[in-house]
Parts: C-alpha cells; sequence; structure tokens
C-alpha cells in the first residue's frame, strides 16, 4: 500500500526516466485491504481524495480527457474488474503514449487542435488479475506489450493501524483536510528541478544494475524509480515519515520477482500455434485414409467426420494432415498472430511441406 502511495509523488518525476505512463494496479477479490483508501491518499496529495478519482463507468474519450487533465499528476481508477480485455488493452496503450486522440472538425477537412498530453503513473484498483485477464478467453495469444505497461500486485489485510484509528483517519480526516502536500513538493520540485532530475537517474541506475532489468522491463524500471525516488524527496521535506528502505527491499526483491515470473517473455513455437488452432477446432476435423481401397478401388470411409465446418484432414496412412488455408488465416488475425512469419517458420522447420488442393 506504502509503494502505491508513493506514486503521488513519483508521477511527476516518471517524465524525466523517459517514459509516458505506466499502470500499478491493486488487486484482491475482497474488500477492506486498502486498496481504494490506497488511492484516495494518492488524491488527497493535490486534491479532493474522492472526486479526482475516475470510475470504469466512465467512457474512454473522458478518461483519456482526465489523463491531458491531471498531465504529470497520479490519475486514478477505482473498481475496474469489469473492465474487458480488449478494453483494457487500449486504455494500456493509451496511458502509455501520452497524448490524446487526433480527431477531424465537424464543419472541415482539418485537424482539430490537440493538446492533451501526459506523463503519470494510473493507479487501479480490481477484484482480479488483468495479467490473467489478458491472456484469457477473448484476449491476445501474447498480449507482452500490455503486460509490460502494467505493474499488478496483490494487498492483503493488515494489522498495522487499529481499525478505530484507521476509520477517523481516512473515512473522516482525510476527507476534511486534502491538497495540502502537492504544493509543498511540487514547489521543491520546481525549484530543485535538476537535483529531483538527478535523484531519480541514478535510482534507475541503481534499479538497474541490482536486478539486471532488460530493455523489455524499462516501464517497470522507470515506475520503480519515480516512486522511490520521489518517496525519498517527500520524506526530505517532512511529507512522510515511512521506511523507505524497506519499502524499497519490497518492491525490488518480492514485488518484482512476482512480476517476472507472471510476465515471461513470448516463446515463438509455431508447433504450439498449430496445436491451439487444433485444439480450437478439433471438431471440424476428418480423419480418412488417403489409399482406396485395394479390392474396390474407391475412396475408404471416414473414420471421424466433421461435425461443422471441414478444415483440417488428417491421414492416418501417410501420417499427414492438411489445414484449409483461409480459416487458418483467420485465426491467426483473431489471435493476433503474424500468419506470413508463422507459415515462413514452419517451412523453415520443414513441418510445412508443401501448398496445395487436397
Amino acid at each position: 500500500n506504502a509503494f502505491a502511495a508513493l506514486s503521488a509523488f513519483g508521477s511527476p518525476l516518471l517524465k524525466f526516466l523517459g517514459q509516458s505512463g505506466i499502470i500499478l494496479n491493486l488487486i484482491n477479490s475482497r474488500s477492506g485491504t486498502g486498496k481504494t483508501t490506497t488511492l484516495h491518499m494518492i488524491n488527497s496529495v493535490y486534491g479532493h481524495p474522492k472526486q479526482l478519482c475516475a470510475v470504469k463507468a466512465d467512457t474512454m474519450n473522458a478518461k483519456i480527457m482526465r489523463l491531458g487533465v491531471m498531465n504529470n499528476l497520479p490519475f486514478t481508477v477505482d473498481e475496474m474488474t469489469n473492465t474487458s480485455a480488449n478494453e483494457f488493452s487500449e486504455l494500456a496503450y493509451c496511458m502509455s503514449q501520452g497524448r490524446g486522440k487526433d480527431r477531424l472538425k465537424q464543419s472541415a477537412n482539418e485537424m482539430r487542435v490537440n493538446l492533451t498530453s501526459w506523463a503519470c503513473i494510473s493507479v487501479c484498483s480490481s477484484n482480479a488479475s488483468f495479467y490473467e485477464k489478458l491472456t484469457g478467453q477473448g484476449g491476445k495469444r501474447s498480449p507482452d506489450g500490455e503486460m509490460m505497461r502494467l505493474m499488478e500486485y496483490k494487498t492483503d489485510y493488515t494489522n498495522a493501524i487499529d481499525p478505530a484509528i484507521a476509520k477517523q483517519m481516512f473515512d473522516h480526516q482525510l476527507m476534511e483536510n486534502y491538497g495540502h502536500a502537492g504544493l509543498i513538493y511540487m514547489d521543491w520540485v520546481i525549484k530543485n528541478l535538476e537535483e529531483a532530475k538527478a535523484t531519480a537517474l541514478s535510482i534507475q541506475a541503481k534499479i538497474d544494475q541490482e536486478l539486471k532489468l532488460t530493455q523489455r522491463e524499462r516501464i517497470w524500471s522507470a515506475g520503480l524509480a519515480a516512486n522511490i525516488a520521489g518517496g525519498r524527496i517527500a520524506k526530505r521535506l517532512g511529507l512522510i515519515d515511512w521506511d523507505m528502505k524497506a519499502i524499497y527491499l519490497w518492491a525490488t526483491n518480492e514485488m518484482l520477482n512476482d512480476l517476472r515470473n507472471d510476465v515471461t517473455p513470448p516463446i515463438s513455437d509455431v508447433s504450439a500455434v498449430i496445436t491451439e488452432f487444433l485444439n480450437r477446432h478439433i471438431q471440424n476435423c476428418v480423419i480418412v485414409k488417403d489409399a482406396a481401397d485395394a479390392r474396390t478401388g474407391m475412396n475408404v470411409a471416414p473414420t471421424l467426420e466433421p461435425k461443422g465446418e471441414l478444415m483440417i484432414r488428417q491421414e492416418p496412412d501417410t501420417k499427414m494432415m492438411f489445414i484449409a488455408v483461409k480459416p487458418f488465416r483467420d485465426d491467426c488475425i483473431k489471435y493476433q498472430i503474424n500468419y506470413k512469419e508463422t507459415i515462413k517458420e514452419l517451412k523453415a522447420k520443414g513441418m510445412l511441406t508443401k501448398v496445395h488442393n487436397k
């Protein structure tokens, strides 16, 4: 919870680390683990804890507009649970691209002026994992681009604060006192801009060296470094008194190791592509021998007939399998697999012997 709350101070530093956006998602299927409270704490640094929170019901255009309004300040979205994989995929790319949509004028064939831009950390809460949604039903086969723009972890119950005190702090005191810390923090950042940049860059270099982060993990690196740097500056200014060493060790060891285990690099294996196609269309297969009956000269009756459109023909005697081109190409397009590259790799491995009418 503390690491996520540091996004309030880390978000304005993200642009100095070469990134336009990253999503931090807090998950737990149960309520009372502090997900929404953490979002309110982030917002309270600059303004009203609740009113600055976007919600799932907001339209995509409204979210993008709010991102532009927040610009370098943190953007929070509460309860993203019911967001579909495709909708989240679009939002993830939008958040990391750092600018709003270009549009034409309604009355003329020319572009509207587009000044909507941002470079910030977006913090969300949900009851389910978006890593699982992106790779699940209806998602891409390898949604690596979206997953590397997302840092996700589980927040659990804690007894760090007595429930009665927590209720007083977060339900009452927080809603009556907000917007003060941001003025103090940003005043220091603007007056000491070069020092703020140097702090963020030096922490990123340390994280990259210690954890041996790759170019593929550059957005995670920026998100970690921005929050830790922002937290150290905020502590130096007396805005927080948190144990930054403990937060750093948790973020770099436990959280990043879990992320690396959850988001492994996609394996380009064309045999897996073929297997998945067969699994999806097993009902569209005919199993029949190629050789004709020696006595009658007629084709042998199939041992298995398709239930629906015929896409696959398997011949037990020749050990060959034939796949219809159009259904396979359509399948590749649907699951965002490069059809031409798949065909080239199948030929290179000697799996694809020929293309002809059967």
